[in-house]
This record gives structure tokens, sequence and C-alpha cells, in this order.
């Protein structure tokens, strides 16, 4: 057919050509200047011509645009719109499209059908605008693709959008090694593409769709269906082989991968016990229904197709073959097949992984190295500080000192020149007074007066001594500060003025009442005591004045000095607590330092015991290097994460097969690719996040794993979090072990799930996971098949030493939580009724179901109330297959107390049974057998031997003699089928025949059968209890044969020698 085409369209290929050739060299050349693709408001419609293969229109930039397309026209309406109405203008807009600038902002609409099953079809280079499909029909696409980015549309932008169109064709696969990226609307998608279909096939070695090859960061695929088969190396998917996009509301009907390219069902090389090494170099990687790979978000999509091939492929699921993104509210309906890591919704379930760059060693040693570093800044600036301060208080003090002395000495010069001048003036009023004393002394020397005058001779002498002291100087110490000195001198000035007041006072007093007026010069004598009176009182006032004048000085002295002891004080202070707080901030910033010293060696210290303690397993395993951040998620909806999801398909898998994931987990040394994301600048101290969240999801498909590894939501979980999830599958490993109704083994954690069906492997068998780690609060009615392996428990096979397991209720069917125990802190087993009156039980738990099926096919399902029975009566009719019969295995089903799944096996008729193990038996059978039918022949009628005697009794039909007779009986095989038998006869040619004897009469007759001979065999057909007679066929006798020779010769001669004479 293939071959058919391609012939077809050389031919349409050549007859296009010498159309070409004709029109250029014959029709005149045409040309006019088509105007821009904008809307001209003054026409309805715009013509865009392609004249004799140039397009004269110009568009953005003024390219011209050249065309192999003549006398084409693409009309444009008032809105703007391009209409394509026929094949040519489609392939007409496909070659204008080798620039995005054509298609950007425009608006183009299919008007038709197109079918280009004649027609040599050319794809869209690069689209950026609306293409509106108008639910039109492309189809007749035959493509052998090559290269990258292949499809109806090789690249939509940004900006484009693809809509409401519908595809049909052929994308297949050339010979080149190098074929990727393929979709059946377009190859890569980085706008839009809204209610388009595709039916037909599409095959490419990578990253290959029904829509599309690759569906970009932002790019969005809604409401497409793909009907066709897809088939690829890796990342193949229904809607999309690689999405990091969004696909949303999609549907897949096509089959995945169904084929065998590389290696049959009963391929003799195929060895489970080597699954885990072939599947590290299989070439079928990353199979979905909707996406190959998946790090975007596929939302509400639904998969009603089969994936996958037996034993080929890993990483195949029912929505995406691989995924690390989100996948929320979707279904599959399905079979999922595959070698390892096959899942319902998904093959790997990747973990969305997340490295933190914390502060390491060097970046801790780095800090407190800045940090000593501004220490011993601070440390220098207090020390420069507290130097500098206490300079300026000394320097300050200084001056406040000298300021004292400055001021000591001004006052000391002031005191000195006021005694000077308080001595001269004193010293004249003494030298006036010792003469006038003379005078008085020398008058009164003979009267009685003279006792009177002698206190104020003594006064006068007192007087004179305190002057000599203050002109001495006896009174002033250098030593001394200027206030006390001031202090010694008005207190001889006080002496002194005391010593005046005094004399002033006995002189009056004498001159009031002691004169002696008997004396000569009396008169005299009175006025020389009156001056004298004078100068002392002149000197009494003199004194006083001089000290009031020191107790100023000494006021003036005494502020001036505190102002400055004050300030010196101060200052003082001021340097006593700088100098204190300089200290503290030394011996602080000493302290720091030291602290800093110790922290770097610290780190230094305890990266080196984090980097002995290591453990060899994690260096060996990536995944072990990143901490399980799951469980910690109370509503996590980020990357890593599956959500609302269902499956109703059955899971086939050599290795690792789950209802929702085959596995969670991920090997990065075999994907280098893998995206992680980062944050921080790089260091050594790195944390480690790993986010893989299941919840809220259902399976009701079986899951039928040949190895290790099964469970009823997922087959190895080696990280993440399973919670609110159900499972009413059967599980089943058989030739491995590791099976359990939720998971078949789960290093990371599973809460809040139920389980109900049968478990079976070899060991490691569990209602909730065959190995478990963290399980809280799971229910699980768990039908154990092989209750006598190891490791068996209603809730787990075997748990992990450090195991985190509480709060967890099953059914009790005397096998314990795990591992045949049960600890009241981690399960409580109860009976059916009180484990279905519970809270929020599922209504899958309140009623019990058996299911007729055969090979994979339901054929009835019965819901009945536990305890309850099942009749034979009930058992369905089963389909008829040519060459097969059909055998109901036993089941028990009355008293049900569990799920039952009741299966018809078609077997192969046995085609042939022999009479006798002989090598040559004497009479073979052909037909439908069951094992057990037996084929009896016995010589005579009805079991009576036939003699010479009584051969007479059967009428045998004329001109043949009966042989022999014999009773033919198939035991345990439907009487009223007719079979094919082989009856040996030594010597049986064409005489012989083979008769039915009819018994119903004394004279038994015999009819003739149709027969024929196979060497010593006679073959006819008979019922499966028959009477018959073998009969041969009675020849003439041989004279009469010699007889008849003879004429015929005789005959013959005359016959030739006539002919001769004529």
């Amino acid at each position: 057919m293939i071959k058919k085409r391609i012939a077809i369209r050389k031919i349409a290929s050549i007859l296009t050509a010498a159309a070409i050739i004709f029109k250029t060299a014959f029709l005149p050349v045409l040309s006019y200047a088509a105007a821009d693709f904008k809307t001209d408001t003054s026409v309805n419609l715009k013509p865009f011509s392609i004249i004799h293969g140039v397009y004269a229109g110009t568009f953005r930039n003024n390219l011209s645009v050249y065309n192999t397309y003549a006398d084409i026209n693409l009309m444009t309406d008032e809105a703007g719109t391009i209409h394509i109405k026929n094949e040519d203008e489609f392939l007409l807009f496909a070659s204008l499209c080798s620039s995005d600038e054509f298609s950007e902002g425009r608006q183009f609409a299919l008007e038709a059908d197109l079918d280009f099953t004649q027609i040599s079809f050319k794809s869209v280079p690069v689209f950026a605008g609306n293409f509106e499909g108008n639910s039109h029909t492309i189809k007749g696409i035959f493509m052998q693709i090559s290269g990258e980015s292949n499809g109806v549309f090789r690249y939509n932008e940004v900006s484009g959008i693809i809509k409401n169109l519908n595809i049909g064709g052929d994308l297949s696969l050339d010979s080149a090694p190098d074929t990727k990226k393929s979709g059946g609307i377009c190859g890569i998608n980085k706008g839009r593409i809204e209610n388009c279909t595709f039916s037909g096939s599409i095959s490419s070695l990578e990253d290959v769709g029904g829509i599309c090859g690759i569906n970009e960061t932002g790019a969005v695929i809604e409401a497409c269906i793909n009907y066709s088969a897809v088939n690829g190396n890796k990342r193949i998917g229904g809607i999309c082989g690689y999405n990091n996009g969004n696909i949303i509301s999609s549907l897949n009907k096509g089959n995945i991968n169904t084929s065998d390219r590389d290696m049959a069902e009963d391929d003799k090389n195929f060895n489970p016990e080597n699954i885990k090494e072939a599947a590290d170099i299989e070439k079928i990687q990353d199979g979905g229904g909707i996406a190959g790979y998946s790090g975007g978000n596929i939302i509400l999509c639904i998969n009603e197709g089969n994936v996958g091939y037996r034993h080929k492929g890993y990483n195949v699921g029912g929505i995406a073959g691989r995924h690390s993104g989100i996948i929320t509210e979707c279904i599959n309906r399905g079979t999922i097949t595959g070698r390892k890591d096959t899942g319902g919704i998904t093959g790997q379930f990747e973990p969305y992984l997340n490295i933190v760059y914390n502060r390491d060693t060097f970046d801790n040693v780095e800090d407190e190295l800045d940090e000593i570093s501004r220490l011993e800044r601070s440390l220098s600036e207090n020390i420069e500080s507290t130097a500098d301060n206490s300079a300026q208080h000394m320097d300050n003090a200084r001056d406040i000192i000298n300021n004292i002395k400055t001021s000591g000495r001004s006052n000391k010069t002031e005191l000195k020149n006021d005694r000077d001048s308080f001595r001269q003036d004193l010293n004249q009023k003494l030298d006036l007074v010792d003469s006038l004393a003379d005078t008085i002394d020398s008058d009164i020397e003979n009267s009685p007066m003279r006792d009177s005058f002698y206190p104020i001779r003594d006064d006068i002498n007192d007087l004179k001594s305190n002057i000599d002291k203050l002109k001495s100087g006896e009174w002033d110490n250098e030593n001394n500060n200027i206030i006390s000195r001031i202090i010694n001198l008005k207190k001889l000035i006080e002496n002194i003025n005391q010593t005046a007041d005094n004399l002033s006072d006995d002189t009056n007093r004498l001159l009031n009442e002691g004169v002696d007026n008997t004396l000569n010069n009396v008169d005299t004598l009175k006025e020389n005591i009156r001056k004298l009176y004078e100068e002392f009182k002149g000197i009494s006032d003199l004194s006083s004045a001089y000290i009031n004048k020191l107790n100023d000085t000494l006021d003036n002295a005494d502020k001036d000095i505190s102002a400055d002891v004050d300030r010196l004080s101060s200052e003082l202070d001021s340097l006593s607590k700088d100098v204190k707080s300089k200290k503290e901030n030394i011996r602080s910033d000493k302290r720091n330092i030291e602290n800093s010293i110790d922290n770097i060696q610290d780190s230094i210290k305890n990266e080196k015991e984090n980097t002995r303690s290591e453990p060899d397993s994690k260096k060996d395993n990536n995944l072990l290097l990143f901490s399980d951040a799951s469980d910690d998620l109370s509503s996590y909806e980020g990357n890593g994460m599956i959500k609302c999801c269902e499956n109703t398909g059955n899971i086939i898998s050599d290795y690792q097969g789950g209802g929702i994931a085959g596995n969670i987990g991920i090997d990065i040394a075999a994907d280098p690719e893998y995206d992680i994301d980062t944050q921080g600048s790089k260091s050594f101290n790195i944390t480690r996040n790993a986010y893989a969240v299941l919840s809220l999801c259902k399976n009701l498909g079986n899951i039928k794993v040949k190895n290790d590894y099964a469970g009823g939501i997922v087959g190895k979980a080696g990280i993440g979090l399973i919670k609110d999830s159900q499972n009413y599958g059967d599980v089943a490993s058989a030739d491995g072990s590791y099976a359990g109704g939720i998971a078949g083994s789960s290093q990371g954690s599973i809460s809040a799930s139920w389980s109900m069906g049968e478990v079976d492997a070899k060991s490691y068998i569990g209602g909730i996971a065959g190995l478990g780690n963290t399980l809280k609060d799971n229910y699980a009615m768990a039908f154990i098949k092989n209750t006598d392996s190891e490791f068996t428990g209603s809730i787990a096979g075997y748990i992990k030493e450090d195991a985190d397991m509480s709060g967890n209720i099953y059914v009790n069917s005397g096998i314990g939580a795990v591992d045949r125990i049960t600890r009241k802190k981690q399960a409580r087993g109860i009976d059916y009724y009180s484990f279905i009156s519970g809270e929020n039980v599922p209504e899958n738990f309140k009623h019990l179901k058996v299911v007729f099926e055969t090979d994979d096919i339901l054929l009835k399902t019965l819901e009945l109330d536990y305890g309850n029975s099942v009749d034979i009566s009930a058992y369905p009719e089963v389909p008829e297959k040519d060459g097969y019969y059909y055998m109901w295995e036993y089941a028990d089903l009355s008293n049900i107390t569990q799920n039952k799944r009741v299966k018809a096996y078609y077997l192969p008729w046995k085609t042939t049974i022999a009479s006798s193990d002989d090598e040559r038996p004497l009479l073979l059978a052909e037909g439908n057998f069951l094992p057990e039918a037996r084929l009896v022949i016995n010589n005579g009628i009805n079991n009576d031997s036939i003699s010479e005697k009584n051969k007479t009794k059967i009428a045998t039909p004329e001109g043949f003699k009966l042989k022999a007779a014999y009773s033919l009986n198939i035991e345990n095989a439907p009487t009223n089928a007719n079979y094919i038998y082989h009856l040996y006869v030594k010597g049986a040619d064409a005489g012989y025949r083979i008769g039915i004897i009819n018994t119903d009469s004394k004279k038994y007759t015999v009819s003739l059968l149709e027969s024929s001979t196979d060497g010593n065999y006679i073959l006819f057909n008979a019922g499966a209890n028959a009477q018959i007679a073998v009969l041969k066929k009675d020849y003439v006798k041989p004279a009469a044969l010699i007889f008849a020779f003879v004429l015929i010769a005789a005959g013959t001669a005359a016959y030739i020698i006539i002919k001769k004479k004529a």
C-alpha cells in the first residue's frame, strides 16, 4: 500500500512539474503588486495572488516570498481573517509560514475538509498566529518524517493558537536515525493547542505524541483527543511525548507502543532473573497514555488506550510514563504493560528534588575571619581612641592646672602689690604713731598718766611687731596654695586691725578720761593723743579695707580655683570612664577574637567528623543524599504530586508494578539531565529535600507482577508519602516477593489509606505493605493467598527496625498485623461488622464482589453481602473461541467472606485421539475432544463378533462384499457431533468403502459413506457412536476381462487398417 502511494505521488509530482513548465513557457507573464495582509476596509475581500510562482505582496518587512503555486488566491475578510478553502491554499499558507512574521498577530480559518490522499503534503514550518479549524478535517496526510520537529505544524510559537482542527494521517519513521520531536498536530508547541484530534498512526524515535512531540514550559494543550497508534523508543505519549507545560481535559484512545518491535513475547532469551540488569539497557523508555515524560501539569485527562508490550519497556504508565510534576484528577482505563516500573497513572514517579545551599564550613570560617578582622580593627580603634581620649583629657587637665597656676600667680602678684601698698601706707601711719607716741611718752614721763599709757604703748609695740611680720613675710609660706596664703595674710591683717581698734579705743578713753590737766602743755598732749587716736583709727580703717579686699580676693580665687578644680575633676572622671570603657571594649574584642578562633576550629572539626561519618550507602545512592520532606507537608500542592487519580485498568509488569505508580524514586546517575531546583549560592553545606506526595487516589485494576514489588497503589516507594488512597484490585507477585495492598515496599510513609483485595507473593506479603517503614492509621481487609509464606501480615509482611507504626486497623482473619504478630501500639484486629461500622468507611467495603472473567475480559460482576453464597446458575455464558473450549476454575462460592475472582480458562481442544498407543493404531479420530475423551473400537456389531456364518445377516450394497464390521464409541464426547475417522485396513485401495450398519431390523442394512484412502487408512465421517462395515467392491472375473481386452484390441487394429487405406 505504501509503495502504491509513493508511485501515485511520483506521477502526481511529474504532472505538476509539466503543468508548471507549460504555464511558464506559453502563458504571458502577469504581475501586480498585492497589498499587505492587513484589512482594506474599502472592499469586502482582498486577493493575495501567487502569479507564476512569484508572490508579489509584502508583509512586515517587505520580504518577498517565492513559491511554486501559481494563480492561487488567499482571501481575507473585513475582520482580517484569512480563509483557507482547499488543499492548494493550505499548501500556499504553509509555504508562506517559513517565517513567524507572516502569521504573527493574524487570524486564519479553515473553511472546508481537506484530502491529501493524492497530493504531496507539506508541513507548516512555524506558526505564531491564530488558526481556527472550524472542526474541519485534514486527512490523507502521508509523511515519512526525519530530523527534528515533525507534524502538520512543525513549531507553534508562544503566540500561536491552533484550535478546532482534526487531522488524519500516517506519519511514519524513515531511515534517519535522529528522528525526534514529532506530533500529529505539531512537533514543538510553545503556545496553545485546543480542541484538536489526531487519528491514524505516528512513529518517531524520541519525543513523539499524538498531538505534539514536545509541550514546552508555559504551553497549553486542552480538550484534545488522540485516536492514533503511537510508537517510539523514548518519551512516547498519546497526547505529548515530552511535557513541561500544561495538558488539560484531554483524552487518549489510541494504543501506545503495543507492538512488539524488538522482542517476541515468548522470546527464549528473556530471563526474569536478570530483569534489573535488562532494564538498565532497555531501549523502550517513558511511555504513557497522555505523556511519555511530564515535568509539568496534567489535569483532568483520561487514557482509554492500552500502553506497552509484555517484557518490553520501563517507565510505562496510563497517564505518564515518567513523572516529576503534577498529575491531578486523571483516570486510566487501559491495560498497562511493561518490563519495569509500570503503573496505572505513572510508571516512575520521580520526586521533586530541591537543593538548598546553606552556610558551610568555608562560609563560617570566612565569616569568623571577617569578624576577627573587624574585631582587630575595633581593638586597634579602641586602643587608639583610648590613647587619643586620654591625651585630650590630660591636655585639658594640664590646661586647667596651668590656668590654676596662672590664676594663682596673678592672685599672688595682686596680693603682693596690695600688701606692699598696705604696708607702705601702714608704715607711714606707724611712723607718725611712733613719733606721736614718743612725744606723748615724753610728755607724760613723770605724770600719773604714764601707767594708763603703758597698755597703749604695748599695743603699739604689738602693732609694730605685726607690721614687721607683714614686712618680713613671716606669715607666708610659698609651699602653701594661694588660698592658704591669703587666709594667713588675712589673719595677720585682722590682728593688726584688732590691735588698731584696741589702740583707738584706749586712746579715745585716755583722751576723754585720763589726761592730767596739771601737766604742762596739756593742750598739746591732748592734741597729740587726739592725733594718735586718729592715726589708730586710720590704721583700723586701712586694715579693715584691706581685709575686705582680701575677702574679695579670697572669694574670687576660691571661685576660680573651684571651677578649675571641678573642670579638672570632670576631665579626670572622663579620663577614668574612657579608660575603663575602652578597657572593657578591648577585653570584649579580645574575647570575641578568641571565640571566633574557637568557632573556626569547631567548624573544621565538625566538618571532618561529618565527612568521616557519612555512610558509604549515601555515597553510592544518590537518592539517599536527599531527605524525604514529603511527610512534613500537610497540604502540599507543588511539583512531585499525584492527586485525585483513578486507575481501572490491569497492570502487567515483570518488575515493580503498581495501580497508581510502579516506582517512586529516581536514579540520578542513570538520568544525568534530571532537573533539580537549587536555592542559594553553592556551598558544601547542602540541604537536599525530596518531595513525592501521592494522595486521594484509587485503584480498581489488578496488579500482576512477574518478579518483585507489586502494590495496589505503588509497586516500590523508595521515598515519599502515600495518604488517603484506596485499593480494591488484586495484587500478585507471581515469582517474586514484596506484595502489598498499598505498596509492595515503602521506605517512606503510608497513612490513612484503605486496601481490600487479594495479595499474593512468595514472601513479604502485607495488607498495606509487603515491607513498611512509617504506617499510620491505615485500614486493611486483606485476602492473603499464601498464608504460609515468610513475612506475612494483615498490615505489613515486615517493617524496618526503626519503623513508625500506629493506629492501623484490619479485619482479623487469623493472621497478625506484622509477620503474624500484632502489637497493640501498632495495630488492632477486629471482626468485619465492627470494621464496617467505623467512621468514614468507603462504600466498597460494605459489600463483597464476585467477578467472573476470562482472558482478562470481564464477563459478570455480582455484589453480595458478607457471608452470602453464589449458586452455579449465576455463572455467565463464556464466549466461544475457535480451537478452544473453556473450563471454570474451581471456586468455593459458599459463605463468601472476601472478594472472589472466578476465571474461565480457554484450553485447546485435543484434536486427535487413537484407539491404542500402538505405532499404527487401528482407529484414529479427528475433532475437538476434551482431555478425558477415549476412542474405543470393537470387532463386531454391538460388540458381538461377526463370523463367516452370520455375515449373511448383513445386507451389503450391490457390488460390494463385507470385509469387516466394527463398533465405534468415543467416550466423553458430544454424541451429536461428527468426527473424521482413520481406520487401518491393510492393502486398502480405492475399492474399499465404509458403510454405516443399521441394526433396527433383523436383516442389517449398510448405508455407504463418503470415504477416501490415505495409505492403508480409510477416511470417513461418523458420529461418536457407530456400527461400521468395511466393504470392498466386487470386481468382474478375469476371463471376462480377457475377452473384453481382446475385443478392444481387435477394434483398435481394424480402425488403424481402415485409416491407412483411406
